[in-house]
Parts: C-alpha cells; structure tokens; sequence
C-alpha cells in the first residue's frame, strides 16, 4: 500500500475536475490506513528478501516499520508474478524492497493522514510545500521532508548500504510522473514503469 504518496511539491496544482479523483483516492488511503494497523510478514517473506538484498541494506529493509515492511515485499511480490526474478531482474527487486525506506523511524500514522488531507486542496499543498522545506533532523517539520523528498533521500542510503547504482536511481525515481510504454526506451525506463505500476498498485 503506497499510503505515504505525495504530489510532486513543485508541479503546478491540477484542475478543480480533479477534486472528485483526489477525494475518492483520499478514501482509498484512508482504508489502506486501517489495513496497514494489521500488516504482517511472515519468516519465509523475509527470507526471501533477504536473499535479494546485500548484507547492509538487508539491515534498511529489517528497520522499516511492519506496514512499509509489508508494503515493500507486496510490490516485490508483484513484480515477481510478472516474471521478473534474480539474479536477472536483482536491481528492480531490490528497489521494490527499499524505495520508501528513507522514511523509516521519521513517520507516523498522523504523518501520512496529513499527507493526504493536505494533498486535497491547492492550499493544502501549498501548506505542504511550505512544510517540506529543508529542516534538520530535530526539526518539527523533518517528517514532512522525508516524505516529500524520501526518494532522493533513500538513493543515497541504498547506495551507501552496498546496492548498484541502477538501483538507487529506480529509488530515486520511483515518484517522478509515471513512465509510459511508449516512452520506455530503456532497460532502466521499462524497469521503472514496473515499479511505478506495481507501487501505485500495491
């Protein structure tokens, strides 16, 4: 569940029309919410990750809350159902794990029901925007800048965690507008509509 998505801070505010799609996907975040209180992992999932991940960013994955645990395998596991699987598709799977893992220990519940709440409304981002703001880690408003800018952020981590460097540029741009098959002309461009549309699915 990508319960923790945001709009791009510094893309334009969408049209009025799209307050019914906005609401109705504000809906489907707070359900996510409520099943995210009950996610579970069981010993052979993480096994299973562990065997994707090297040593140090196995210990990334280990740090995620149990929603962002369970979250991560779940776009994995979509990935794997579409036939990608190591050692060939190693990169994309090990992305799958750890592309929301820069907001371990920074976020809680009330957190991400802001996120959506504000992403409602042109001032709510822009409140947004405002909050998002560069901060240092004891700052009260860091939160809001690991959950804007977690994909950059997280980049950094896997790479100094022992991940390839395609890896961490899936990561980075996991929440960049959705890739479409007919601008896919990359092994990497291909990789990442997968993870974008196993993401937003999952």
């Amino acid at each position: 569940m990508n319960y923790s998505s945001v709009s791009d801070p510094h893309r334009a505010d969408p049209a009025p029309g799209s307050w019914p799609r906005r609401a109705a996907r504000a809906r489907y975040r707070i359900a996510q919410f409520r099943s995210a209180l009950q996610a579970q992992v069981t010993p052979s999932e993480l096994d299973m990750a562990r065997g994707i991940l090297p040593a140090p960013a196995w210990a990334l994955f280990a740090a995620m809350p149990r929603p962002d645990q369970r979250h991560s395998l779940n776009v994995m596991l979509a990935l794997q159902a579409q036939g990608y699987r190591p050692p060939a598709d190693r990169d994309l799977l090990a992305a799958a794990l750890l592309h929301d893992a820069a907001k371990s220990g920074h976020l809680r519940l009330w957190h991400r029901v802001a996120l959506v709440l504000l992403n409602l409304t042109p001032p709510g981002r822009r409140l947004l925007r405002w909050l998002a703001r560069p901060a240092a880690p004891a700052h009260w408003r860091y939160s809001f800048y690991v959950i804007v800018h977690h994909a950059a952020l997280g980049a950094a981590q896997v790479l100094a965690a022992g991940c390839s460097t395609t890896t961490a540029w899936l990561i980075e741009h996991h929440q960049a507008p959705l890739v479409t098959h007919a601008a896919a002309r990359s092994q990497h461009d291909a990789w990442l509509l997968a993870l974008q549309k196993a993401d937003n699915e999952s």
